[in-house]
């Protein structure tokens, strides 16, 4: 069962076009956004959804191999990719020539996402609310930096050690998973992962961590050329103090002995992040689309600095939200920061630009305490109610954050870099904070499941969907003011806690079994997915079950506003005494696109999941009209890791533990 995905059903229809106006920015009734000239920069959005009548990249290729065309993931992507590309200069050539008529300066033009970025005046901004295939136009703004910090800390900071321990990452480690995948379609031979923000392109590439050992770069800078739009792998002298110290936790490797001036391996694991073999790509934010070809080789975008200017009402509608989408589209997952704003009123999403998009799996950040406990970090943001943020729980999972900056002190670049700790004289280490530093660390450990995945089951895992329904599956259910959640997520801490885990004999307590997927399920209809072997009970010393499930939906950046998701209920089935009985256990309470259910002792029975479709309208996701493709996945186990009879009792934490 595990990695099976059911191929798509039916052909995608061209869903009705939104009014055009809906959701216009009232950009002329305010004055103070034109300067001195007269002149606003905007980016006028088109709806995709009128050209990209093409399915996912993951639906393209379940259709070829369903229809006797076997392709590689890669060739799937290249053809989408492609084929979006060319009609998206079609859809945009009109309007880049309206402009050009009008005399605005236009700035770039996406074609993957729709989107034009230009300087307008007054007049020009009026006509183009004129224009029919204009749905949206919104000020441009730029990226803020300061979603993360340092300070110097001479407490409570994480270094690479306690970092593996809190992610339960030291599994994967010990098994020869480092996030270092293979990708033969990739321009040098090795998938990266992508890092992404104002100034992401001005990654200190330099640092030891992002050298193997001989020599070999493991960090590019796809620095834009002015004039060509070609990417440069540049090293800047200084580098960017925020993207070089999320690459740091990302990808950071300092335990194969770069750093000659640590001897033991204990001390350069201490100064190492996550995912410490992968390689990675880094690009500013107006150029992450770029990522979506396939010659990057990048199925894992980290996105760190967020913006607090738009969409302050969590609908996932502005330019950046369509640009997370489009990637996910194209097979690309987006980790991205939730902000730090905080949740003074709980009445208020507070969640940054683009996490609201539906394409994203967005990250909070909890923090260890002089006590040595893990307690919620004091600016977390607030992600979505029944009545705003479109009625989702925004927020996906938490991760630990305050890490210690790893890398050695470099004399002309003390206050980028830190001190170097092994000097008495010096001051303690910089520290990395907020979810600016809880983003990579979800980000790494998501390259090393994947790592994990492909080597085990196999090449499912290049869904998005899929992946992110199994980063749920690791969440440990904490909010710390709710207690464990055994139905939905917090809106403040997601799925709780990220522990991640290798669902086999290592990862999981015998006896225990696991099983993820994807199922089309339409409205009115009823998916099932079967926990045990149909034929034998679950063995008695089972002590808990956990299922998720997540879907997608293409319409939900458009100009129409959705005031729900596609709705999929899930539930937990137990079969009865007599033969063809099942009884509901439990099911999850949330109408949003994501659900959740977990339960204790469930008994000597056979188990099913169930999967409900309620009003869904979807009709891109491969499975016919008024239907939508369900990602979902599950685990069994005997929680009790208490007979220190296995090595794993160290690392890994029963369900729910702090």
């Amino acid at each position: 069962m595990v990695g099976e995905r059911e191929a798509g059903v039916g052909a995608p229809t061209e869903s009705g076009a939104p009014s055009p106006r809906a959701g216009w920015s009232p950009l002329l009734d305010d004055p103070d956004r034109f300067d001195d000239e007269g002149l606003i920069e905007v980016v006028i959005s088109l709806d995709r959804r009128q050209w990209q009548q093409t399915p996912s990249a993951e639906v393209q290729e379940l259709r070829d191999r369903v229809e006797g065309r076997f392709v590689s993931s890669y060739e799937s992507r290249r053809a989408f990719v492609d084929e979006r590309s060319s009609a998206g200069k079609r859809a945009l050539a009109p309007v880049l020539q309206q402009l050009g008529a009008w005399g605005a300066e236009v700035t770039t033009s996406d074609v993957l996402v729709g989107t034009i970025q230009a300087r307008v005046n007054r007049e020009q901004l009026a006509r183009l609310e004129r224009l029919p295939m204009v749905i949206g136009v919104e000020p441009w703004l730029p990226e803020e930096e300061d979603a993360g910090y340092y300070y110097f800390v001479d407490g409570e900071a994480i270094d690479g050690r306690e970092l593996s321990d809190l992610l339960q990452s030291e599994q994967f480690y010990l098994g020869g998973w480092y996030g270092d995948i293979e990708d033969l379609d990739a321009d040098d031979g090795v998938e990266h992962l992508g890092l992404a923000e104002s100034g992401g392109d001005e990654v200190y590439r330099a640092h030891l961590g992002f050298h193997d050992g001989s020599g070999n770069d493991r960090f590019q800078n796809c620095r834009k050329h002015w004039l060509f739009g070609t990417c440069i792998n540049d090293d800047p002298i200084a580098g960017g103090q925020h993207p070089t110290g999320a690459a740091s936790i990302l990808l950071g490797d300092i335990t194969r002995g770069q750093d000659g001036t640590v001897p033991y391996w204990l001390n350069r694991e201490e100064r190492s992040g996550v995912a410490r073999r992968a390689h990675g790509v880094g690009l500013a934010t107006g150029d992450i689309s770029r990522l979506q070809d396939p010659d990057w080789g990048t199925h894992i975008l980290s996105k760190s600095a967020t913006n607090y200017e738009t969409d302050l009402e969590c609908t996932g509608t502005p330019s950046l939200s369509k640009t997370a989408n489009a990637m996910y589209e194209a097979g690309v997952a987006v980790f991205n920061s939730h902000g730090n704003r905080g949740h003074l009123d709980p009445d208020d999403c507070t969640v940054t630009d683009p996490g609201s998009a539906i394409g994203v799996f967005t990250v909070g950040a909890y923090e260890v305490s002089a006590l040595d406990q893990e307690v919620d970090f004091p600016s977390n943001s607030r992600g979505g109610t029944a009545n705003e943020g479109r009625r989702r729980s925004i927020i996906d999972i938490i991760a630990p954050t305050n890490i210690e900056f790893p890398y050695p002190y470099r004399g002309d670049l003390s206050f980028y870099y830190g001190a170097d700790w092994q000097d008495p004289e010096s001051p303690p280490p910089n520290t990395y904070g907020a979810s600016s530093g809880s983003t990579p660390t979800v980000a790494g450990s998501a390259a090393l499941f994947r790592d994990y995945y492909l080597d085990t089951f196999g090449h499912a895992i290049d869904a998005p969907g899929l992946l992110y329904a199994n980063m749920l599956l690791m969440g440990d259910r904490s909010t710390y003011d709710q207690g464990l959640l055994t139905t939905g997520y917090s809106n403040l801490w997601g799925a709780g806690k990220l522990r991640l885990r290798r669902f086999d004999g290592v990862g999981m307590e015998a006896p225990a079994g696991y099983g993820t997927g994807s199922l089309c399920v339409a409205h009115g209809q009823s998916r099932y997915v079967d926990i045990t072997d149909g034929i034998h009970d679950l063995h008695p010393a089972v002590d808990m079950i956990k299922a998720v499930a997540w879907w997608y939906d293409h319409r939900h950046d458009g100009a129409t506003l959705m005031h729900d998701s596609d709705r999929v209920s899930l539930t937990l089935l137990r079969s009865g005494p007599l033969p063809g009985t099942w009884f509901g256990l439990r099911t999850s309470g949330t109408t949003d696109n994501k659900q959740r259910v977990y339960y204790e002792d469930p008994g000597e029975r056979q188990l099913h999941l169930r999967l409900t479709g309620t009003d869904v309208s979807s009709d891109l996701e491969g499975c016919g009209t008024n239907a939508t493709r369900v990602y979902y996945a599950w685990f069994y186990e005997s929680s009790d890791r208490d007979n220190g009879n296995t090595w794993q009792n160290d690392h890994i934490r029963p369900e729910g533990n702090p």
